[in-house]
């Protein structure tokens, strides 16, 4: 996909979703080569790889997968290819139901060639938190995260909230039973917020700046 801005130097973005076929992900290796080859354009690609670089990227898993890793690496290094590393939490992919067979990797990632990091110096990648799926969202940023440093702060409950007259009201207009529990929290969090700002203009920041 070709990303376009006016006024600024286009490139490409491709979404990668390696197939677990030790085979057929060499076929999608060979094809991004051959893309990389002929482009001469900023070039991002992100997403699941289905391979770490190294068996640090692995948790729970034989040595037996180092020889993959090695061929990772080599197919990053012949196509001149930049890991933009992450935040967050280490792996991006949980498997098993007890913590003796859980299995951690780190397969998701963004890589790029070099005119992309040349225009995108503080790009970074941030694992999110999981939801339903076994793997975490990547959220990357080309102009980093100080944008979103906000949206990212976590959620705290205020005691002062209970002394308001109208919080139980609002409380109950806003609880919707009829959605799963965790989007239901994820919109209470965010209601709460905004209450918060428009009843005690934001309390939770106007305590830090006091305490600073």
């Amino acid at each position: 996909m070709e990303v376009c801005r006016e006024g600024e130097t286009p490139w490409f973005f491709t979404a990668v979703y390696a197939n677990p076929n030790e085979t057929l992900r060499q076929e999608l290796w060979a094809e991004l080569s051959s893309f990389g080859c002929h482009c001469d354009s900023p070039w991002l690609l992100a997403g699941d790889f289905n391979e770490t670089k190294n068996m640090q990227e692995r948790f729970n898993y034989s040595e037996d997968l180092s020889r993959r890793c090695n061929n990772f690496n080599l197919w990053i290094e012949i196509n001149h290819l930049l890991d933009l590393g992450f935040s967050g939490p280490r792996y991006t992919r949980t498997r098993g139901q007890s913590l003796e067979i859980k299995k951690y990797t780190r397969l998701d990632r963004g890589l790029c060639n070099e005119q992309w990091r040349v225009i995108f110096e503080e790009a970074c990648v941030h694992h999110l938190l999981q939801n339903k799926s076994d793997d975490r969202p990547l959220l990357i940023s080309p102009n980093g995260f100080t944008s979103v440093q906000g949206v990212m702060r976590p959620f705290r409950f205020q005691a002062a909230w209970l002394s308001h007259e109208l919080f139980e009201d609002y409380l109950r207009d806003n609880w919707k039973q009829n959605i799963p529990l965790y989007p239901l929290l994820s919109h209470m969090a965010k209601a709460l917020d905004d209450w918060n700002k428009q009843m005690f203009g934001n309390l939770f920041l106007k305590k830090k700046e006091t305490m600073g």
